[in-house]
């Protein structure tokens, strides 16, 4: 709203620092986002690994420290009230998590993609309180990723009345953070009324390969 412009959802599943986002602005302000910055670069080697964001360089060191550590866990817990189709659900979950690269690509030295099967962990835990389920969630935001084999994506639901299911999403900190997971949400609730997803204007490939030309730029000037 302050630049006036308009940045799509997927943006912030790519880069989440106000570094990464500046650039997406001034891409967007200045009608560079797709052909015009990609073709400037190198040809990309189809064999490399996918690259890491800058954001995502740092998270990774921060992990690497200690993998035990489950400080940047960030977890949300939903209450869905009426007649929830939860089958319904865990589809439109899926098909958000593999439309966004960073919800399924592992962060080991390949890089490798999972599939929807492996990219989210789906668990039915019966009935509960929610008293009951608070406790759990507790519990379960303190359980480490694993972010060389996965899964990124931890969903775990429960009746809480018969009426209402609770859902307990969690995932790490390099792959989405608290006020991206209202995107995300927005955009598994739309999936679930049958709602198309929304086009990616930039693939995560090409993302950061103009965030590391862009850094790289940085540098040769000072």
């Amino acid at each position: 709203e302050v630049f006036g412009t308009d940045i799509p959802d997927a943006a912030v599943f790519r880069d989440r620092t106000i570094r990464g986002l500046a650039a997406v602005v001034d891409a967007h302000r200045g009608g560079v986002v797709g052909t015009t910055a990609i073709d400037a670069l190198p040809a990309p080697d189809p064999t490399a690994p996918l690259a890491l964001s800058a954001g995502e360089e740092a998270m990774l060191f921060e992990y690497r420290s200690d993998p035990a550590d489950t400080r940047y866990n960030v977890t949300r817990l939903y209450r869905l009230r009426g007649d929830v189709d939860v089958d319904r659900l865990e589809s439109a979950l899926r098909d958000v998590v593999m439309a966004h690269e960073p919800l399924h690509t592992l962060f080991d030295p390949a890089r490798t993609r999972l599939g929807s099967a492996d990219a989210v962990e789906f668990v039915a835990r019966g009935t509960m309180s929610i008293e009951e389920m608070d406790a759990f969630a507790d519990v379960r935001r303190r359980v480490p990723f694993d972010l060389d084999h996965g899964p990124l994506v931890r969903v775990d639901h429960a009746r809480i009345a018969d009426d209402e299911v609770a859902v307990l999403i969690g995932m790490h900190h390099i792959t989405i953070d608290a006020g991206t997971f209202d995107t995300f949400w927005s955009q598994v609730a739309a999936r679930a009324a049958g709602g198309p997803l929304p086009p990616l204007p930039l693939s995560y490939h090409d993302h950061t390969r103009i965030q590391a030309a862009e850094l790289a730029g940085d540098r040769s000037h000072h």
